[in-house]
């Protein structure tokens, strides 16, 4: 499998690069501010030839769209450059990829899109997301829609993982913890089970007052839980 990784000068990036590298033939990329400080593929993802030149023989995606703080002092704005990047360019990205036969696209999303739900609720899948107007959430909604339209309308398959918060098991507990390998481990496993068009899965490691759901996850296989 040769695979395409974006943002791949960001934490999760650099992550997956690193714990994928040895098992699939990865390509890197990057917007041009950040990609020569990891050697990976510059491109802005404009409706351009760069864009299709980038997506040409890859069979599958994985989409971090995660814009690092140099691209974001670049365009101008933070929130307007995580914008951008969750619409237009992850639009141009999955219109060229589309056209190109890529099959399928591994989108990260976050479970920060429930995090104004009370901690009791049993939230699944099945659950609307709840984006406030901070962009932390709000850029995570706009990705899941414009990948979902995709898929919908058959162009492409996409694997939504809405991830927690990524880390080592000795950082600071969280409610929605995932630890590092077990984000790497998801990934892969989302990249060996494209789906018929769409699916969608939470993602976080099963430690003591894990707060969402991951049994749909767990189920197909997607990671053990990760309980330490």
């Amino acid at each position: 499998m040769k695979a395409l990784i974006t943002s791949a000068a960001s934490d999760v990036g650099r992550l997956l690069v690193k714990g994928l590298g040895d098992a699939i033939d990865l390509v890197a990329t990057d917007l041009p501010e950040v990609a020569d400080s990891v050697g990976a593929t510059s491109c802005p993802l404009d409706a351009d030839e760069a864009t299709r030149d980038l997506v040409t023989g890859v069979d599958a995606i994985v989409h971090v769209a995660g814009v690092s703080q140099a691209s974001a002092d670049a365009f101008g704005r933070a929130d307007n450059a995580a914008v951008d990047y969750h619409s237009r360019c992850t639009y141009n990205l999955l219109t060229a990829a589309a056209e190109a036969g890529v099959d399928h696209v591994v989108y990260l999303s976050s479970l920060l899109l429930f995090a104004d739900c009370d901690a009791s609720w049993d939230v699944t899948e099945v659950w609307q997301p709840r984006p406030t107007t901070e962009i932390e959430t709000m850029r995570h909604a706009i990705g899941e829609f414009t990948c979902r339209e995709f898929a919908r309308e058959r162009k492409i398959k996409v694997t939504c993982l809405r991830i927690g918060t990524p880390g080592n098991k000795e950082a600071p507990f969280s409610g929605d913890r995932l630890f590092n390998d077990d984000l790497v481990t998801a990934v892969r496993n989302a990249l060996d089970r494209p789906p018929s068009a769409w699916a969608i899965y939470h993602v976080q490691s099963d430690v003591e007052g894990r707060r969402f759901n991951i049994s749909k996850a767990v189920e197909v296989g997607l990671f053990e839980g990760g309980r330490s």
